[in-house]
């Protein structure tokens, strides 16, 4: 009774029609007997008192697995004083970016040794996270070192990579996917070729626009053109079925 009232997962367990229902036996797989049993516990106390980081992280894959979507909240205020592996940043972006909570990407972004990083780690992950914790990530981004011109310049020049924002739309012109990507810029320092753009877009997307302005079908026949970044920002690009 206890689990089903605090989590979905469990109460569809217990009371749904499953054959374990049967002989009353119930496999949590996965999951390490002593971090199960604090879980448990701190259920049972309704305090979560984490001894580390890693279990504090393991509470936090437990609220995902198990739909207990409020538990991120008990469980950030208690991450935001301590640090990570830098090893461990990346999985733990992901892990964060299931919940709504600004507080856990701003720890995670945190940690990571310069904006730079920051910048490279934010780009890897938004294909995998959803768009509330993308958002959340670009404020950390404006609010860092990279708020200045000067500071996005760099870490674009120095990282030579131009990001992208990619949003894709039916010919209801309804949103039917966007993605978060990079491309590598040419020798000319602050270009990236249109013809690898058009092949990280998919084929059946036929009419797209770069910042508002039409770029496929282009007005000309050039398929090797570049484009410049004329200031240190996101590209936004939108892709319509033809």
């Amino acid at each position: 009774q206890m689990l089903a009232a605090t989590s979905p997962f469990f109460n569809v367990l217990f009371y749904g029609n499953f054959g374990e229902r049967k002989n009353d036996i119930f496999e949590v797989k996965e999951a390490d007997t002593a971090d199960f049993l604090w879980f448990l516990n701190s259920i049972q106390t309704k305090k979560w008192f984490c001894t580390s980081v890693n279990q504090a992280l393991v509470a936090l894959s437990y609220a995902d697995r198990f739909g207990m979507l409020n538990l991120h909240k008990r469980i950030s205020a208690y991450l935001k004083f301590y640090s990570l592996a830098q090893e461990d940043i990346k999985d733990a972006l992901l892990l964060c970016s299931r919940f709504d909570n600004e507080e856990l990407i701003v720890w995670v972004l945190g940690q990571c040794e310069d904006a730079q990083k920051r910048f490279d780690l934010v780009i890897e992950c938004a294909p995998f996270s959803n768009m509330s914790s993308i958002l959340s990530a670009l404020k950390v981004l404006k609010e860092s070192s990279l708020s200045s011109s000067a500071g996005l310049t760099a870490c674009l020049v120095n990282g030579r990579k131009v990001p992208f924002h990619l949003r894709c739309y039916n010919t209801h012109n309804i949103l039917e996917s966007e993605r978060y990507f990079s491309l590598s810029m040419d020798s000319y320092g602050n270009y990236f070729r249109w013809d690898e753009l058009r092949r990280s877009i998919p084929a059946e997307y036929g009419y797209i626009t770069v910042d508002g302005a039409q770029r496929w079908p282009k007005p000309d026949a050039n398929s090797d053109a570049i484009s410049k970044v004329s200031s240190p920002r996101i590209v936004k690009v939108c892709a319509y079925k033809s």
